[in-house]
């Protein structure tokens, strides 16, 4: 369960800060404006990606952490299905031969 509000968490962290990178880039200085202003534009905007990006590689890990617990839950599923199957199977044989009804 923490795994996927983990996941989740940070897939609308992802996904939100993707629709503002529109606003993010409208903030662009000019030519005219000091270097200053344009390295401080830079250095708002690297961080912003990184954390963008960051974000949704958390997200990514997260899913396949979830595939892998989901795949391993349904490996031991079938598993434990396939031994009551085959127990209940050798039953209905012990119980056919002690019947006397089993026919050879």
């Amino acid at each position: 369960m923490r795994l996927k509000v983990f996941t989740g968490t940070f897939m609308i962290l992802g996904f939100a800060m993707l629709f503002g990178v529109p606003f993010v880039l409208s903030q662009r200085p000019g030519p005219g404006t000091p270097r200053k202003e344009r390295v401080a534009y830079l250095q708002r905007l690297l961080y912003y990606s990184g954390v963008l990006v960051g974000s949704m590689v958390c997200a990514g890990v997260g899913s396949v952490l979830i595939v892998r617990n989901a795949r391993a839950d349904y490996r031991d599923e079938t598993m434990q299905n396939m031994k009551l199957l085959v127990e209940g199977t050798l039953e209905d044989h012990r119980q056919k031969g002690h019947d006397g009804s089993a026919t050879d």
